[in-house]
């Protein structure tokens, strides 16, 4: 526990934001947005997609009873 104090006041200190790492569903939108880490003209970019845990626990709970059904 004592690094990770550390490590949150060092990320506070230098001023870096930080993104809660959570798929947030939409209604009626089929795909997920991705967090852009790192894009650079003529040299392409890095994009993050969260695939898991979701936001909401109803929604994990209907995705593990569809796989006990399995």
């Amino acid at each position: 526990m004592e690094n990770i104090d550390q490590f949150l006041n060092n990320i506070k200190q230098l001023n870096i934001d930080t993104f809660d790492l959570i798929k947030h569903t939409i209604p009626n939108k089929s795909h997920i947005e991705p967090i852009n880490l790192y894009k650079k003209i003529a040299f392409g970019s890095l994009d993050l997609y969260i695939l898991h845990p979701t936001a909401s626990i109803s929604e994990d709970e209907k995705v593990l009873m569809t796989l006990q059904k399995v």
